[in-house]
This record gives C-alpha cells, sequence and structure tokens, in this order.
C-alpha cells in the first residue's frame, strides 16, 4: 500500500506583488498570546508577529513555520483559542489571502534575546519541533536577526540535553527515556527540577522558590560542595 507524502509547505503559496498568497483552502495559524510581552504580536485586522508558530493547512497538513522575524499577516479571520491551558491568536486564511504581506523584513537583534527568553529562560519549545530538532531555533538567528551569539550549534543542543524531560517524570532527562512520548521542557532557571542538591536549590533562585523547589524535591545525594559548606 502506498503512502501519500505530505505536501512541501512552499506549495500552498504564491509569490507576487511583493507578498506571499495563500492558494490552498484554509490554512490556520496559531500564535502564543504570551509573545505580546516580547512585543512581539499585536493583532487588529492584521496580524503583527514573530513568525515561529504551528499551522494547519486544509484541515489536513500540520507544519511548523520557525522564521526569527516579525511579519505581517492578513488573514479572513482572527480570533482567540485556549488549549492545554495556553492561550493563541489564531489567523484563519482562506485562498488568495496575503500570508506573508511584505516579502522584506528588518533585522532586529532584540528578536535573538527575545527567542533566548522564551524558548529557553522559560522552556516553551515550539510544539512542531521533536527532540532532534530543538537547537535548529537560533541555526538562522546570525543571519536573520543580525547578530551573532557566538555560540556553536553543539551547544544549543546540550541545553536542551539538559532541558528536555521525561513527561512521566521530570526528575529524569529524556534522553535516558525510550523516547516513545514527547519530550516535557524546564526552563533554564527552574531550580526544582534543573539541579540536583539541596544547597544549589537555595541559593540559585529566590528565596520562597528555592525553599519551595527542596520540599518538592528531595535531595538523595551528598554533594562536595554542601560537605565544604559545613566546614
Amino acid at each position: 500500500m502506498s503512502v501519500s507524502q505530505r505536501p512541501d509547505f512552499s506549495s500552498f503559496f504564491e509569490h507576487k506583488d511583493d507578498a506571499y498568497f495563500f492558494i490552498g483552502d484554509t490554512l490556520t495559524a496559531k500564535i502564543p498570546t504570551r509573545y505580546e510581552a516580547h512585543n512581539l504580536l499585536s493583532y487588529g485586522d492584521t496580524i503583527r508577529t514573530l513568525c515561529i508558530f504551528d499551522t494547519e493547512i486544509n484541515k489536513q497538513y500540520k507544519y511548523g513555520y520557525n522564521f526569527p522575524a516579525v511579519v505581517t499577516m492578513e488573514p479572513s479571520y482572527i480570533y482567540k483559542e485556549r488549549e492545554d491551558d495556553v492561550d493563541f491568536i489564531v489567523g484563519e486564511f482562506h485562498k488568495g489571502d496575503k500570508f506573508i504581506a511584505y516579502d522584506t523584513v528588518m533585522q532586529q537583534p532584540f528578536i535573538a534575546y527575545a527567542t533566548f527568553v522564551e524558548f529557553i529562560n522559560n522552556g516553551r519549545v515550539p510544539s512542531f519541533l521533536s527532540y532532534n530538532q530543538m537547537a535548529v531555533l537560533f541555526d538562522n538567528i546570525s543571519r536573520i536577526c543580525n547578530f551573532n551569539p557566538r555560540i556553536n550549534h553543539a551547544v544549543f543542543e546540550m541545553i536542551y540535553a539538559h532541558l528536555s524531560r521525561d513527561p512521566d517524570d521530570m526528575n529524569i532527562k529524556y534522553r535516558h527515556t525510550d523516547m516513545k512520548k514527547p519530550a516535557a521542557h524546564i526552563g533554564l532557571r527552574n531550580v526544582a527540577y534543573g539541579t540536583d542538591s539541596t544547597t544549589t536549590r537555595l541559593i540559585g533562585a529566590y528565596a520562597g522558590d528555592g525553599i519551595n523547589a527542596v520540599l518538592l524535591n528531595k535531595s538523595l545525594e551528598n554533594h562536595d560542595m554542601e560537605d565544604l559548606l559545613r566546614l
């Protein structure tokens, strides 16, 4: 039995008059409203947003869009939606709508910082990325944002290897599982699961957060630094 392949994402668009027009039947773009905190989302008659979000085309094909720049979109309908306790702005496009209203974007270095805060510091990894794809989020930052982080791709792989966890037990790193379920994620400054000693949990966060982390996860190992502090 033959298995039909998913069409290439670009096949659903036509480039003309300095814009990208949608030529399929329907497309929905789900954009997290938390982008507003970084001044990377505004909406009214159009949507101005960071171009990193989930899309679904013809109610059949799902794609992720990863372009670290702010774009303007002109959907037929704009509405709010909530899924898994996350709020989204949804743009619904129909044939002939401008998916990307202008094919030229500004190079904005601050987007590099905003993406680091959103996707590493806060651990909010886009759902369309698998464990092996997470580090690619930052591959185009230098070229598109005109900002050179001077960090090798392998460093981001190591960071996400630490932040990706077993969804059934956040104390277990995802790479130590059978990887059959999608990974869960913690933020870079998460002291409840990101550290493994009582001392680092207490001194690595605000007092209230550190105490809560210690109560949540009891340290089962002895650490040299703690022995030193006892002297």
